[in-house]
């Protein structure tokens, strides 16, 4: 396990199998803890993902003494929280429990392809839950009715309540967490559950009436109102949750922020027109809202929107369209306030959803030659795009493959399923006939299950659509055999060169090419010497001996020597990366020549030396210092 803070070494992992007749809800359980910093590093972005995916999967966080105990939590549900730690053996946080024995693993490797994989999975059981207050607020009673539609037969079946506090803000703890979502309050009855019958036939159905008196506490006391209870049936041989059901927090007034959406990950028109997706978190219907937003947090524009919105339903809002004045990495922030033109929203840590884009610069025709060598990055005219806003992912790394820098992608911080993109510069392939990208490439996975992946995708059409050119994850990506634990940092041993065709959108005038790093929690790739080649005419000349360079780094000039069987007629032209003539020479019906270039008065950086004999075309790339 990786990225934990661990009382013994070790973790079990389980295996089973669901089957059944009904939709599923999945569970997932996580051990995090007050004092545990891995876990302030995973959580966000788990809780986000969670929520996002909240039709599919419902959470419960035991909040554990590992490394310590910490001052709110584990105090007031010690024993249940022991409880559940040695039913799954727990000894590290974070710690992640999917549907009890389906995924058992640092809680950061969670990513929606596996809960998605587990909802498909149908269950032999209904779980339906709700739950209702005393009159002053300080007893929760709870109503759990477990049905079986077409039968079941068991083992050791148990039912599991759980009540839990929604949202928790306004305390930081030792770790630095200051919102903590679906923290476990109590079990009901007790942490043993409720035992269920082992045959269950077609149309049974259990019903459970648990209550609990709210303990007070000076500190931690939860807030009624964002209590919930869960409910799963556990087959307790095998640990397997067969299914699922929660009954939502009684929140008054909560208008939610999901997220926005209907804007491309690069935007060549110019302007936007956000999505955002709302939902009814609280009990009471919502009439209005008043939605602020801004592009890169510039000041804030209103948009009122009017309506009928019934508690726990959602609704989209189409924002006016704004103008993108530069090219580069942008976002659009939106937050939700003033709901029905006055009520106090109980929940301010759900009201902002942001999406991030690019604007690329236009496209130029010529190579795309990059070793990271400069310092800014991206490097000039290059985009990252960052879809999930967490700041992990791709930067620049010192490390290099025979130079002064590299990008890093580091899946070693970012969690499962984040998407990051790195957008080379765009390129006009007009007159091209063929294209080709070069990198080196550098990874050491962490076990063999992370399995991180890096693909290059490439558009002819604004990002509308992309094709994948190249891809590798797992083993296939690593350069280095065997595992390493702790962050890999590459020596020059073990990089790999990798080349992916671009031929098929040779002639295409605006090509976008990226980096498309996918995250499984593993280890760090990096990414140096990119270089895009086309090739215009009718096809690169074969023989390398036809053009030679001395020197291939220079201060000033240089020697071009050609050597042909039959004379030729010869041009010479230098580029600069972005394709732009710097210098041009021709001689006529020649076969052992030379040309000399003074490239004293240009700038540092890369050149490539082109020649032109009658229809063939040769390159090279020149170092200016």
């Amino acid at each position: 396990m990786k990225k934990i803070f661990t009382l013994i070494s070790g973790a079990v992992l389980f295996a089973g199998v669901a089957f059944g007749q009904t939709q599923r809800l999945v569970l997932f359980e996580e051990f995090t803890g007050e004092t545990c910093g891995p876990c302030a590093q995973v959580n966000p972005g788990l809780n986000a993902m969670l929520n996002a995916n909240e039709e599919k999967v419902v959470s419960i966080k035991y909040q554990n003494n590992i490394p310590s105990a910490g001052p709110r939590f584990w105090p007031y549900a010690q024993s249940e929280i022991q409880s559940r730690m040695t039913y799954y053996a727990n000894n590290y946080s974070p710690n992640g429990i999917l549907d009890g024995n389906v995924f058992n693993d640092n809680a950061g490797a969670l990513d929606p392809t596996i809960i998605n994989n587990r909802y498909v999975v149908s269950s032999p059981f209904t779980v339906a839950v709700s739950h209702t207050f005393s009159a002053a607020n300080d007893s929760i009673y709870a109503t759990v009715v477990i049905t079986s539609p077409q039968g079941y037969t068991g083992t050791s079946l148990v039912a599991q309540v759980a009540v839990t506090e929604r949202d928790i803000f306004g305390y930081t703890s030792p770790n630095g967490e200051n919102h903590y979502e679906g923290v476990m309050r109590k079990m009901l009855p007790s942490p043993a559950g409720t035992a269920l019958q082992s045959v269950w036939n077609s149309g049974d159905s259990y019903t459970i009436n648990l209550s609990w008196a709210i303990t007070p506490a000076t500190l931690s006391s939860p807030v009624y109102s964002q209590l919930s209870v869960v409910a799963f049936v556990q087959e307790n041989t095998t640990k397997e949750v067969l299914q699922s059901g929660f009954s939502r927090a009684q929140v008054p007034v909560d208008p939610k922020a999901k997220s926005l959406a209907d804007v491309s990950n690069v935007v060549c028109n110019g302007s936007v027109t956000p999505t955002i997706n709302v939902f009814n978190n609280g009990v009471t219907p919502l009439t209005s809202l008043d939605v602020l937003y801004n592009i890169d947090g510039a000041a804030n524009q209103t948009y009122t929107w009017t309506g009928n919105l019934a508690s726990f339903t959602p609704t989209s809002i189409t924002l006016p369209a704004s103008t993108i004045a530069t090219a580069g990495s942008h976002y659009v922030s939106a937050s939700l306030s003033n709901p029905n033109a006055g009520l106090v929203d109980n929940n301010l840590l759900n009201n902002t959803a942001k999406i991030y884009f690019g604007v690329p610069v236009a496209p130029v025709g010529g190579n795309v030659v990059q070793d990271f060598s400069l310092t800014t990055f991206p490097p000039a005219n290059w985009m990252r795009v960052d879809q999930d806003g967490n700041s992990v992912g791709w930067s620049r790394s010192t490390t290099s493959n025979g130079g002064a820098g590299s990008a890093k992608m580091d899946y070693y911080n970012s969690p499962g399923g984040n998407i990051d993109n790195l957008y080379i510069s765009p390129i006009d392939m007009t007159g091209t006939t063929n294209a080709d990208l070069t990198f080196d490439v550098a990874h050491r996975q962490y076990s063999a299950d992370y399995n991180d992946m890096l693909n290059v995708e490439a558009s002819s059409d604004c990002g509308l659509t992309w094709t994948n050119v190249w891809s590798k994850s797992g083993a296939q990506l690593a350069t280095v055999a065997g595992y390493l634990t702790s962050a890999f940092t590459p020596t020059l041993t073990q990089w790999r060169a990798e080349t992916a065709s671009l031929s098929a959108f040779a002639g295409q005038s605006n090509v976008i090419v990226r980096f498309n790093a996918v995250s499984a929690y593993g280890n760090n790739a990096y990414v140096d010497n990119v270089n895009v080649t086309t090739t215009t005419g009718i096809k690169t000349i074969l023989n390398e001996n036809a053009m030679s360079i001395n020197p291939s780094v220079t201060s000033g000039t240089i020697l071009v020597k050609t050597s042909f069987d039959t004379p030729q007629n010869v041009t010479i032209k230098i580029t600069d990366v972005l394709g732009r003539e710097i210098k041009s020479i021709s001689k006529n019906n020649i076969s052992n020549d030379s040309f000399t270039i003074d490239l004293s008065a240009e700038a540092n950086g890369a050149y490539f030396v082109n020649m032109i004999a009658g229809s063939e075309t040769y390159s090279k790339k020149i170092v200016k210092e």
